[in-house]
């Protein structure tokens, strides 16, 4: 009776945990999701939802010919034919290797020659810098160089493409 009493007169309010929560979703499903968050209290604020998410960088390299630089890509790199502009086939082409892709434009050679072209630097994720230098090294990619641990925490090695573009392979250690 007593306990009865005082809890009448205390007017007591039940409290619902509340947490901060982040949920990626594909564009395709996010309506069924907002919706079942609302079904459940839950609030969103509008500012901070994004509906943008960034999937992949595809660099452009610059090259003075698509097809001697589709040949270093695939024969000595060991990348494949992505696809070759039908209607330009000497102007644009893309190779890929595993999930890395690189497009490649034809650039004339005054570009080159006043540095607006050729100048492009890439640093690529792999699982095994070592294995990766022996390979170029076998393909003649590679004359002399190293594979090193650098002060930032990785371990890399890197050339550049006959055109100038830079290539740096790395992973984290």
């Amino acid at each position: 009776m007593a306990f009865e009493d005082a809890a009448k007169r205390a007017a007591p309010v039940l409290l619902e945990p509340v947490m901060r929560v982040a949920v990626i979703v594909p564009k395709e499903h996010a309506d069924d999701v907002v919706a079942n968050l609302f079904s459940r209290r839950g609030q969103i604020h509008p500012a901070e939802v994004s509906m943008v998410t960034f999937e992949q960088a595809v660099p452009i390299l610059d090259v003075r010919n698509i097809e001697s630089s589709l040949d270093f890509y695939v024969r000595k790199l060991g990348f494949q034919l992505a696809f070759r502009y039908p209607e330009d086939p000497d102007n644009y082409a893309g190779v890929r290797r595993d999930r890395v892709y690189f497009d490649m434009q034809w650039q004339h050679e005054d570009s080159f020659r006043s540095g607006k072209a050729g100048r492009i630097r890439v640093r690529i994720v792999v699982n095994d810098p070592d294995a990766l230098f022996a390979e170029y090294k076998s393909t003649g990619v590679l004359k002399d160089g190293e594979v090193r641990d650098t002060e930032w925490g990785t371990r890399e090695f890197g050339f550049r493409d006959p055109d100038g573009n830079g290539l740096v392979f790395y992973r984290s250690v």
